[in-house]
């Protein structure tokens, strides 16, 4: 990839120089050349389809809506970012659908973190040295990919392949 890289930028380079007499922003497009990474473009432009793809398949598929029903929903920088889109990317009952499943599913992942966050802070009292972990081991790892992560993630045992509530 880094060779394809500076291949492009050995070709706008040729073509800057041959058309230099004509191109009046050279520096604005030198500054660019420097700052564009191909990596990150082609991550942001896939990106992109993939958010396009989400809505397209919560408007035309109920499959996709059931799926996304059943997730463990998204980081809250998503979550503002979807919200943000949708009025653009949905209409009419299709868009009230939309914030109404994502808006019960975060309020029930945060509920549930806020719930583990709870226990996990009562059980480093003595009274509950015995009592059992349940979900509450990860809780703070999970509460902060929930507030800043792009990949929250479930609970340990969901993520190590255990049933709800195993550690």
């Amino acid at each position: 990839m880094l060779h394809t890289h500076f291949m492009e930028i050995n070709r706008r380079l040729d073509v800057l120089y041959r058309e230099q007499p004509k191109k009046k922003n050279m520096p604005k497009y030198l500054a660019q050349l420097d700052t564009t990474c191909y990596v990150c473009d082609m991550i942001e432009n896939s990106y992109k389809r993939y958010i396009d793809t989400f809505f397209q398949l919560f408007a035309k598929e109920e499959v996709a809506r059931d799926r996304l029903r059943n997730s463990g929903g998204c980081c809250l920088p998503h979550l503002g970012e979807v919200i943000n889109l949708a009025p653009k990317k949905l209409g009419g009952a299709n868009l009230h659908m939309f914030y109404e499943i994502m808006f019960d599913l975060q309020k029930k992942q945060m509920a549930k973190i806020e719930a583990d966050l709870d226990w996990f802070v009562k059980k480093f009292d003595y009274r509950n040295h015995d009592a059992p972990w349940g979900d509450s081991k990860d809780a703070a790892e999970r509460a902060i990919q929930r507030l800043v992560s792009d990949k929250p993630a479930g609970s340990r045992a969901e993520r190590e392949g255990g049933k709800h509530g195993e550690v």
